[in-house]
């Protein structure tokens, strides 16, 4: 998720500052992802230069003084774009556990097999951690929720993406070594 568009959200309830929003997408992203209030402040920044948010007055807490913005219409627009535009991977995304399939392929010193054995046992391990987590977790807390689903699909298919490739790696590796 952009922190341009999470901003956006955020300020589509009410104007906020840029620590408020900091706390936010933190509580939104179960902490998952800590943000850097400089990150927060930098994207505000761009965010007012662009048009999409604009001040909103200051508001004083704890003795400080912070600058509040609001989205502006240019805002709730781009947001509405953004809420209607499927996100993509690039199909180009460097994939490192498959380029160190490829190079084990097409190696003479390690055993394509052992790789895939190795990667296969870590990624079960962290499967099985990732259930734990999930089963002692807290259902109430919808961001570590998802966030841990995510991660056990992504785990599952990685374990099944490896039981394919085993076979074709295998395959390739043999093929690779009858030609010298």
């Amino acid at each position: 998720m952009s922190v341009k568009h999470v901003i956006l959200v955020l300020l589509q309830k009410k104007p906020a500052g840029a620590y408020s929003l900091k706390q936010s997408i933190d509580e939104l992203t179960g902490s998952a992802w800590p943000m850097n209030i400089g990150q927060v402040s930098q994207t505000i920044t761009r965010l007012d230069r662009d048009g999409l948010v604009q001040s909103a007055g200051e508001v004083t807490t704890g003795g400080r003084v912070a600058e509040l913005y609001a989205i502006t219409e240019a805002g709730e627009e781009e947001l509405s774009r953004w809420w209607r535009a499927p996100l993509v991977k690039s199909p180009r995304d460097r994939d490192d556990l498959v380029m160190r399939v490829l190079a084990a392929v097409h190696s003479d010193a390690v055993d394509v097999s052992d790789i895939i054995q190795t990667q296969r046992k870590q990624t079960l391990q962290a499967l099985a951690e990732a259930t734990r987590e999930l089963r002692k977790g807290d259902s109430a807390d919808v961001a570590s929720y998802f966030i841990l689903q995510r991660r056990i699909f992504d785990l599952d298919s990685e374990s099944r993406w490896l039981d394919h490739i085993e076979r074709i790696a295998r395959a390739a590796s043999i093929e690779r070594k009858s030609d010298d």
